[in-house]
């Protein structure tokens, strides 16, 4: 739309809109001053520089010029365990009399015994630690060993030392070991090995003499028990003066069962006569005494057999035949406990000649080319991490306190 001009046809006076604005002009208008710096500032610049990049240049100028180099020398092992096969086998389906077997957990006693002092002490007898981790004191006191350690400060100073990863699912126990010189770190290693075959050996052989032991007693239990059964059963035939009471009672049984015999004709050829004859007949007199002579000689046979008669009593075959045959019974249940408990210390002696534990090194100790440790540029970014995170919790607590003044 056209702009309306004003009466009369004079055109309108056209106004000028400065096209910028200067900010110098708006801030000296507004009263706004200019920033500078101020106490605080400089206040967290030198604290940053005091806390922050002097400790770091400090620990970065050790690291990389004081600290001394640290070869790893590393190894992995397990405990091996034989099968109880072989000449065990034999006995497996007899009584073993105490023969007992159970797992140990070797790999967590020797994950122990690394770390213990009695390790310590034997690889320090070994390879000298005093004189083989300080030789770079004078020059780099934090990470070597002070040559005047004690054992306490040597037994803390093992764990900078040697390294332990222990896998119980596997029972892998892998080994690192540093030094400041790559063969002393081998041969630290080499001693912890051996030490610790020779402890599994010695657990092996003391569970062997212990099972050997144990299946011995249970043989020598036996073995008294079996020839006391035995003096008794040589006592019992002195005194019986019989061999075998079985025989002598299966023999008298038959006497009696032809007595019995002989008794059962004598009535019959009675009981024919005195239907044929007068009572008076000589013959049945005789038949008559006949079968009294053989029912008296019967009673006879059967109370050696057994009585009733006390002053008898100690005389009766019966009583002699239980006797033995109790006799028997514990003879029988000692022979077969010996046995047992022969087949048990043959089985004990046999897996005692076998190694059933002993260390299975798959990786035997490396040696080094090149140092690995000190990590520094790892220990130097670690350092810078910590220095700035404190300095930054110290900058928020100083300006909190300030704040709440």
């Amino acid at each position: 739309m056209p702009a309306s001009r004003p009466q009369g046809g004079a055109p309108s006076p056209v106004r000028k809109v400065p096209s910028q604005i200067s900010l110098t002009s708006l801030d000296a208008q507004a009263g706004v001053a200019k920033a500078r710096p101020k106490k605080r500032h400089f206040f967290l610049l030198i604290s940053f520089v005091l806390m922050v990049l002097l400790p770091s240049l400090a620990v970065v100028s050790y690291l990389y010029f004081l600290a001394a180099d640290r070869y790893a020398s590393n190894a992995a092992f397990s405990v091996h365990k034989e099968d109880g096969g072989g000449a065990a086998d034999l006995f497996a389906g007899m009584p073993t009399m105490g023969l007992t077997s159970g797992s140990t957990p070797d790999a967590d006693i020797l994950y122990q015994f690394i770390q213990s002092q009695q390790m310590v002490e034997t690889v320090d007898r070994a390879v000298d630690l005093r004189a083989t981790l300080a030789k770079p004191y004078s020059s780099d006191p934090i990470f070597a060993l002070d040559p005047d350690a004690t054992l306490e400060d040597l037994l803390e100073y093992w764990d900078r030392v040697v390294s332990i990863i222990y896998e119980p699912d596997s029972g892998i126990i892998s080994l690192e070991v540093t030094a400041f010189a790559p063969d002393n770190a081998q041969a630290i290693a080499q001693v912890i090995l051996d030490e610790s075959s020779t402890l599994i050996n010695k657990l092996s052989k003391i569970a062997r003499d212990d099972t050997i032991s144990q299946a011995q007693e249970e043989l020598d239990i036996a073995g008294g028990r079996l020839k006391e059964t035995r003096l008794e059963m040589s006592k019992f035939r002195d005194l019986e003066q019989i061999i075998d009471p079985t025989a002598d009672f299966a023999g008298q049984m038959g006497v009696i069962s032809a007595l019995q015999q002989s008794l059962a004709t004598a009535m019959i050829r009675r009981d024919l006569l005195v239907g044929t004859t007068s009572s008076a007949d000589p013959r049945i007199l005789q038949a008559e005494r006949e079968i009294v002579a053989i029912e008296h000689r019967i009673e006879d046979e059967r109370t050696k057999v057994g009585t009733r008669a006390t002053d008898r009593d100690k005389d009766a075959l019966s009583r002699i035949v239980g006797d033995y045959e109790g006799l028997l019974v514990d003879r029988e249940f000692a022979e077969k406990s010996y046995i047992a408990a022969l087949a048990a210390y043959d089985a004990a002696v046999a897996e005692a000649r076998r190694k059933n534990r002993y260390l299975a090194v798959h990786i035997e100790p490396t040696l080094a080319q090149t140092a690995i440790y000190p990590r520094r540029m790892t220990l130097s970014l670690v350092a810078m991490a910590f220095l700035a995170m404190a300095w930054g919790l110290f900058s928020l607590t100083v300006y909190s306190i300030r704040d709440r003044r």
